[in-house]
């Protein structure tokens, strides 16, 4: 939240000069997952922190410049994209250098999940979207489009070259296109 600290990430060094860790930092250098819950109501210096290690591969943490250990994950929750909605107007907007280093999931309600704390019989599943193809050139190619777009329509949205980058990993990974 606001009141969140640099050093509630990065740790710090008590009087006797001995390194104290957070969850940050212990994931960060035993290759853990983190999960930032709430992350788009971090203040800027968390954002900057976080976009720091996650873009370069090293954190400032308050004994140095840690390389990340391989298996540490960044998994960020929040209830908007990074900016202010109807619904949650007091979130400010998240850096955008911070933003472009994420990949936002859509994660809709399961409606069996309360179905089934309720003991109702579960709904049926939304049938899957239909297979569609789309070639690493097609992408590209939507996404300056996009960028396009954005830049005379919504000048606040930035599509960077991040979008091309994170989409055709996400495409060959699986993910519909819709989704992407």
């Amino acid at each position: 939240d606001p009141s969140t600290f640099r050093s509630m990430l990065q740790g710090y060094r008590n009087v006797q000069g001995k390194r104290v860790h957070t969850a940050f930092s212990r994931c960060w250098t035993r290759g853990r997952v983190y999960i930032a819950d709430e992350v788009d109501n971090a203040p800027g210096h968390v954002q900057t922190l976080l976009n720091s290690a996650l873009a370069n591969g090293h954190a400032p943490l308050a004994w140095g410049q840690i390389p990340k250990v391989e298996g540490f994950a960044f998994v960020g929750t929040g209830n908007t994209p990074g900016r202010p909605t109807r619904e949650f107007p007091d979130r400010k907007p998240m850096n955008g250098a911070f933003a472009d280093r994420l990949y936002f999931l859509h994660w809709p309600l399961d409606p069996a999940i309360e179905a089934r704390a309720g003991g109702l019989p579960c709904p049926k599943p939304p049938k899957p979207l239909p297979s569609v193809v789309v070639t690493p050139e097609s992408w590209v190619t939507w996404v300056w489009r996009m960028r396009e777009w954005c830049a005379s329509n919504a000048p606040t949205v930035h599509v960077t070259p991040r979008a091309s980058l994170s989409g055709l990993v996400a495409l060959a990974a699986g993910e519909h296109p819709v989704d992407v």
